[in-house]
């Protein structure tokens, strides 16, 4: 009963809004003059959204743009508390997070039959049965009122087939169903007999005797829904007028007069009774409208009844509600210089703009070694194809976004360089795009966000070197040829890059006609074990600006230069210029198996470079590899170490930026607990006479990680204690530089300089030499020891 009483009240709902779109038009129609058979159309859809709960449906109706434009609803949870069943034994509910005290009891009781809880009875059990009392009362006084109208007239008698004079008091109507009878009173004169026989035999031919009453019983259904008492009342009297306008359009203009005497004359009250007189319903109205008949132009009438047609299908449907639009995000395809990856959405049907900081956050980061240009691919399989789409471009600055183009796209994205990069190094581009998915009124609408790892470069910037990269990872480079491999490894600063990787090359700009690029396999001292031609770019040398790049796979498994150990690699580019002159330029670089880089970020993310193992320095015995990467929007570094096949990363204070940098492992019980710790010295070079070396001590932690328990290294803290220890060793006019070096894992020496007589931090005169402890939790100097440089 109440999930119908619920039925009910959804369909008085649309119907009443169906009812006030058609009292709108109603009004027009009736100022354009528009016959009232149109207008009864109308009603038509308003008794079909009465008594159907269901419809076709579209996504163009006025039920899904009404749909659209209401807030969506609140979902609303309920909670059942759980019924113990008679003979179940009960047991007091204990939280999980509180352990019961030692001295508690818990009472296990069985419930008898008579502690079951009776069923609730639904709050809206009473609204039901008065909804339905109201319906029973309606229909049966239709009922009444028909059977006592019958009986009034069973004194009637018969004057034509279907027609009946009665001497009872009142206007003509029509009466029954099977079959319906005219009732005429006693002695109605001519004309005005015809006219009334003409408008209800009207009646009966249209079947206005059945569609009335079904009117008044649907609307009974809803009584309680005063809009549909409303259209009850107008139905009423767009019928009659529509019939008046049937009869008129028979008659001549001087009938016409006729025919609205015969309404004056007749005329009565307006009732509520179904069987409703000639005379009744708007009288005045329907006696002007006959006096200012005029028959409309067949093409008027047509066209007003088809855009009546087309209008009532559109009140008549239900909404399609977005059945082809996607019900959850959809999970797209992005394509970036031949690789793929999916990409889940963002925010789904935002209504308010999102936040792209926060958007950003948590994007997945890809690469894309290309400089001039950046072109991403969306791809969505099988799922619903998206309207339209927009998007924005920001680029990552001193750790906030920079809002910058924003544009429509289709399936594409391309970036181009933008005036505010830094052009130089890497930087990190923020793309975040909405596609909007439109059927009928309805769209849903998803956001997606990435990030892009690229070299930064301004649109006008002028390469005087080319730039070599791969994933993100540059790779310095020498005006050199391969004869110069060795100065380049002694001079350190080698890159790591997996055996699989691509290494892309950016052009100069300067015009030239091709180029040549060779990758060789060198020695540890840098000499030539093998070679091979990889490939070529061909510069234009009528354009201006050149913006040629080649890649190419590494290989090496092909070439047959892998034996399972790291390669040390060379690779050279010469570039042929429009006066037949060469130039060459170089960089060496380690090339390592996949498996030897655990935890390395995913792909795209900053650069990452393995400090040890380091075939330059020596065999490693300690099983430990070590990596390094910077965190530009943090401006710092992250070290990694993997032990056992497991990797664990923690921060290692400032950015590596230097020419030259390394990391030393060791095993040894520097706490005497009688477990060993793993001591890193690292090391990190300028070239500028400054360097800096750190000490960091790591624990074991949870799951075979590591975890850093502690740092030496020039810290402001420990350079006061230096200052102090030299006061102490009468060394006033000294001061402590930035250099340091860890001979073993227990001592430091740290370099002094004279800023008396020399620059502040150049001048170095000495080294103070002192003794680390380590406690478990930090690193202290001792035992200070100055000696004089000789």
């Amino acid at each position: 009963m109440v999930e119908l009483l619920m039925t009910v009240g959804d369909m008085s709902l649309t119907a009443a809004l169906t009812v006030l779109v058609v009292i709108v038009l109603r009004w027009v129609l009736v100022r354009l003059k528009a016959p009232a058979f149109v207008r009864l159309l109308l009603w038509g859809v308003v008794l079909f959204r009465m008594v159907c709960p269901v419809s076709f449906t579209s996504p163009w109706s006025a039920a899904a743009l009404v749909e659209e434009a209401l807030p969506p609803a609140a979902e609303v949870q309920t909670t059942r508390e759980p019924v113990q069943q008679p003979g179940t034994v009960g047991v007091p509910a204990i939280s999980p997070a509180e352990p019961l005290p030692e001295d508690s009891v818990v009472e296990i009781t069985t419930l008898e039959p008579s502690e079951v809880p009776e069923p609730r009875l639904s709050p809206m059990l009473p609204l039901a049965l008065l909804w339905l009392a109201g319906v029973a009362f309606l229909w049966g006084w239709w009922l009444y009122t028909d059977r006592k109208l019958k009986k009034r007239m069973e004194t009637a008698v018969q004057t034509a087939p279907g027609v009946f004079e009665s001497d009872q008091p009142g206007p003509p109507f029509v009466l029954g169903f099977f079959p319906p009878k005219i009732y005429l009173p006693k002695d109605l004169a001519e004309p005005n007999r015809s006219y009334v026989l003409a408008h209800e035999r009207l009646h009966l031919r249209r079947g206005d005797f059945l569609w009335k009453p079904l009117f008044f019983l649907a609307a009974a259904i809803h009584w309680f829904n005063p809009v549909l008492w409303l259209a009850w009342r107008l139905f009423c009297r767009d019928l009659e007028a529509s019939c008046d306008e049937g009869v008129l359009s028979e008659l001549s203009e001087g009938e016409r007069t006729g025919y609205a005497r015969a309404l004056l004359a007749l005329a009565a009250p307006e009732t509520s009774r179904l069987p409703a007189a000639f005379g009744e319903h708007d009288v005045s109205r329907r006696v002007k409208g006959a006096l200012n008949y005029r028959k409309p132009a067949i093409i008027v009438a047509a066209v007003l009844v088809i855009a009546a047609v087309g209008v009532g299908l559109w009140l008549a449907a239900d909404s399609a509600a977005g059945e082809d639009l996607p019900q959850s995000p959809p999970a797209i395809t992005l394509s970036i210089d031949s690789r793929e990856a999916t990409l889940t959405a963002a925010d789904w049907d935002g209504e308010n703009p999102p936040d792209p900081a926060e958007l950003l956050a948590d994007a997945p980061l890809f690469t894309d070694d290309y400089i001039w240009s950046h072109g991403v691919d969306m791809s969505f399989g099988d799922q619903p194809r998206p309207e339209k789409g927009v998007y924005t471009d920001y680029l990552l600055q001193d750790g906030q976004w920079v809002e910058g183009l924003s544009g429509p796209i289709t399936y594409t994205i391309g970036l181009s360089p933008r005036e505010d990069s830094a052009g130089t190094g890497t930087e990190e581009r923020g793309v975040i795009f909405t596609y909007t998915w439109k059927e009928g009124f309805h769209t849903r609408s998803a956001t997606y966000a990435f990030r892009l790892l690229v070299p930064s470069v301004r649109e006008d910037q002028v390469l005087e070197e080319p730039l070599m990269i791969s994933d993100g990872t540059i790779l310095p480079v020498y005006e050199s040829g391969a004869s110069e491999f060795g100065a380049i490894i002694v001079q350190g600063n080698l890159r790591t890059l997996p055996m699989d990787a691509v290494l892309t090359i950016n052009d100069l700009s300067e015009p030239f006609q091709s180029t040549e690029i060779t990758l060789y396999l060198l020695d540890s001292t840098g000499a030539v074990l093998d070679q091979a031609v990889v490939g070529g770019s061909s510069g234009g040398n009528e354009v201006e600006h050149v913006r040629s790049a080649f890649g190419f796979a590494l290989n090496l498994e092909d070439k047959g230069w892998w034996n399972g150990e790291d390669l040390l690699l060379g690779v050279t580019v010469e570039y042929i210029w429009p006066d037949g002159m060469k130039t060459q330029w170089g960089s060496a670089f380690w090339a390592v198996p996949e498996r030897e880089l655990p935890g390395q970020p995913a792909a795209g993310e900053e650069i990452t470079v393995r400090l040890w193992p380091d075939p330059a320095q020596g065999e490693d015995t300690t099983g430990v590899s070590i990596y390094v990467r910077n965190d530009p929007e943090l401006e710092t570094s992250q070290m990694g170490v993997w032990v056992d096949g497991v990797t664990s990363w923690f921060d290692a204070g400032m950015l590596l930026s230097g020419q030259h940098a390394w990391a030393t492992p060791a095993w040894a019980d520097l706490d005497g607990d009688g477990t060993d710790e793993l001591a890193i010295t690292r090391y990190d070079g300028h070239g500028t006479g400054a360097s800096l070396e750190a000490l960091h001590v790591l624990e074991p932690g949870e799951d075979g990680g590591y975890i850093l328990a502690a740092t030496f290294t020039l810290g402001e803290e420990e350079m006061a204690w230096v200052e102090a220890a030299l006061k102490e060793l009468g060394l006033d006019g000294l001061s402590c530089g930035y250099i340091c070096y860890f001979p073993d894992l227990f001592t430091v020496d740290i370099g002094i300089c004279d800023p008396v007589n020399g620059p502040p931090l150049g001048n170095y005169v000495g080294t103070l030499t002192c003794t680390l402890a380590y406690d478990g939790q930090r690193i202290t100097l001792t035992d200070p020891v100055y000696a004089p440089t000789a």
